[in-house]
């Protein structure tokens, strides 16, 4: 069959033939047909804003997260900014609740692009058919590290799959037609270079990382046996997809237990939200401020943590965390990197507390960045560091001053 015979065959027929090769090339089976839909960009958007309307009580805790740490100015509405992101780079989705398939596309104008889209996406139905990736997620929901540890899988898995179906079923012709496509039909991607270093890597993530990861698995046998299994023995963290020899080697987060700081901290004072960071949200919080080389090595050798977000009596928002990492040397790559990272976000430029020790000591002793109406503060001893960012410094002491009367030692994992 020709480029042009194939292109004009019926669609409904086309569509059922990707998904009968996707299956093949995934290596699992479907049990029946999975409904299909075309849609615009526009709408698109606005299946975005649903779902995250659905999380609107986690999007809130998450935009008070993110003002609390510059990652977003005050103001900004985080479910409108992602969902325009999102459309932005989005070709497609699968609804686990509906067993849809969503491709933004014109189905008058079914090209080689959607093509590849279309069979990503039923990697997705066929994950969900097979291994119930719902209900895993369900599973770990309060460890937002652990869930973006799946998606890592969920998305390389199928990313992976991708790739495969365009080397072994395009053929050298159709691989010229789909570059012509890709050139001539560049997206237009102003929301999502135009949104904060954070949210673009978060959402990048399971599509850079993710497929490495995937591909780690898929080389121990040239095939899906391990990916298989993956889905069966989860990532525990963002770090083990990041760096795929980490999961292989079985290396666990440590459990990083906060105390109950707000009943410590007397009354007035709430506990909003506790979660974990992991390394995903690490390094891509110093993305913003530093050089990839920097923020990369900062947030490497993460080995657990905890964090809190707080509010005052007087209503304002406090964030606290505890991180520990593999090594001394860690835990100064990360020190320094964050208290930079403050400098450039604030504006000004650091205080120790007592006379200067040299290198990583320094922060040994408590090491302070204040202004603009911000107030950073972090210490760290050979393997952890806490940091505490709030409106005023009064606040950041009195908050490290409680934390330091409580022993937080991780257990379990590394």
């Amino acid at each position: 069959m020709t480029l042009e015979e194939w292109l004009a065959f019926d669609l409904e027929d086309r569509l059922d033939a990707i998904a009968l090769k996707t299956s093949v090339v995934r290596e699992l089976s479907a049990l029946g047909p999975i409904e299909r839909r075309f849609i615009t960009q526009d709408e698109a958007r606005q299946l975005f804003l649903d779902d995250l309307e659905e999380a609107s009580e986690e999007m809130a805790i998450d935009e008070r997260v993110y003002t609390r740490l510059g990652i977003i100015e005050s103001g900004v509405d985080l479910k409108e900014l992602q969902a325009s992101v999102l459309s932005d780079i989005v070709l497609g989705l699968y609804d686990s609740e509906e067993d849809v398939i969503y491709v933004v596309s014109d189905s008058a104008d079914f090209g080689l692009m959607d093509e590849l889209t279309a069979a990503h996406e039923y990697v997705h139905a066929l994950q969900q058919l097979h291994f119930d990736y719902k209900t895993t997620r369900e599973g770990i929901e309060g460890n937002s590290d652990k869930m973006q540890a799946l998606r890592g899988l969920i998305e390389g898995d199928a990313s992976l799959a991708q790739f495969l179906y365009e080397w072994r079923v395009f053929d050298e012709r159709l691989k010229e037609a789909l570059k012509a496509e890709q050139e001539a039909e560049a997206a237009d991607m102003s929301d999502f270079l135009s949104a904060p270093s954070f949210i673009r890597q978060t959402i990048a993530y399971p599509y850079v990382d993710g497929p490495q990861f995937a591909f780690s698995l898929f080389i121990q046998n040239e095939d899906f046996t391990a990916v298989n299994a993956a889905f069966e023995r989860i990532p525990e963290s963002t770090e083990q997809v990041i760096h795929p020899e980490k999961y292989a080697a079985a290396e666990l987060p440590l459990n990083v237990d906060m105390p109950d700081l707000a009943k410590a901290l007397g009354s007035g004072w709430t506990e909003i939200h506790r979660n974990v960071m992991g390394e995903l949200f690490i390094r891509s919080l110093l993305s913003d401020r530093l050089e990839s080389e920097v923020y990369e090595a900062a947030a490497a050798g993460w080995g657990g943590d905890s964090y809190l977000l707080l509010e005052a009596p007087n209503g304002s928002d406090v964030f606290v965390s505890v991180v520990w990492w593999d090594t001394e040397s860690d835990a100064g790559e990360f020190a320094e990197a964050m208290v930079s990272h403050w400098e450039a976000v604030i504006g000004k430029q650091r205080v120790i507390a007592g006379e200067q020790p040299p290198a990583f000591a320094a922060y040994e002793l408590p090491t302070f960045v204040t202004g603009n109406g911000v107030a950073f503060y972090l210490i760290a001893s050979p393997q952890n560091t806490l940091v505490v960012v709030a409106d005023d410094l009064a606040t950041v002491i009195r908050v490290s001053e409680v934390v330091s009367g409580f022993e937080i030692s991780p257990d379990g994992g590394k």
